[in-house]
């Protein structure tokens, strides 16, 4: 189980930071240069997609943090409540962005909130250092 902690977190890091790329790219040809690279956008959908089942598979390996979430102090729980909220949020705009069309307001909010989420991943990655380097043994 160690094993496959350390892969979908592992996993999830590199996704997650591909689908940073891809989106401030994306960002800056859709809003700055006014053209779109189309196949740039389905890739950075896909990795979208992909890093939503790996935070699917990343929740269920903690299932029994969340079971107890009610009864964790705030500060044990705060960095990571922030990071649920902003992540729903940012797959509702993508999701909404896939299906709905270009919203030039929508678009730059999910833009703002997926640069303010990929930073938070990386401070609950930070924060989990040194359990994260307990699994790689």
């Amino acid at each position: 189980m160690k094993k496959s902690k350390f892969l979908v977190d592992l996993l999830s890091i590199i996704i997650i930071l591909a689908t940073l790329v891809t989106g401030l790219v994306l960002h800056r040809q859709t809003h700055h240069i006014f053209q779109t690279d189309h196949s740039l956008f389905f890739i950075h959908c896909g990795l979208g997609l992909f890093l939503l089942l790996c935070i699917g598979l990343h929740v269920y390996q903690h299932i029994k943090w969340f079971t107890n979430y009610k009864k964790l102090a705030l500060n044990k729980k705060l960095v990571t409540t922030i990071l649920d909220c902003i992540g729903i949020v940012v797959f509702v705009f993508g999701i909404i962005l896939l299906f709905g069309g270009v919203f030039k307001s929508i678009s730059i909010l999910h833009y703002i909130f997926g640069i303010a989420f990929t930073v938070l991943v990386l401070v609950h990655f930070i924060n989990r250092w040194k359990k994260f380097k307990i699994l790689i043994k």
